[in-house]
């Protein structure tokens, strides 16, 4: 009974993970406009303060299921365009705009962890710089 217990406690904790799971490129589908995820400079995650993970292909994918669920959000996520592959947390990204960026949905839209790396990318492509309002 008592490995029961355990066992029940051990459930509940994983099943409210935050934490971001890596991206299957290739096999994975996008939560919001369902195409399948090539592009590892781009997109992100919604987790849920449930545990539950959505996958996104493009910043404005995932802003879109954003403002339009009804599941409480504990973490938001961004691919770092410099690191194909990394998840950053949206709070601590800077954004940048600009159609010479060719992101899957055709927004141009990266991640960047740093400003610096944002003022880089800007110098290469134009554009507008913001900070990521996503939680």
């Amino acid at each position: 009974m008592k490995y029961l217990y355990v066992l029940m406690i051990f459930l509940l904790a994983s099943a409210c993970n935050t934490k971001p799971e890596p991206i299957r490129y290739g096999l994975d589908s996008c939560d919001e406009c369902r195409m399948t995820i090539l592009d590892k400079h781009f997109g992100g995650e919604i987790i849920t303060k449930k545990g539950k993970v959505y996958k996104f292909d493009a910043a404005e994918c995932l802003d879109a299921f954003y403002h339009h669920t009804s599941e409480p959000v504990a973490r938001v996520y961004f691919v770092d365009f410099n690191q194909p592959g990394q998840l950053i947390p949206a709070k601590d990204a800077f954004l940048l705009q600009d159609a010479k960026l060719h992101s899957p949905m055709g927004k141009g839209i990266a991640a960047f962890s740093t400003k610096a790396a944002a003022e880089n990318a800007w110098r290469e492509f134009g554009g507008k710089i913001v900070r990521c309002p996503l939680p």
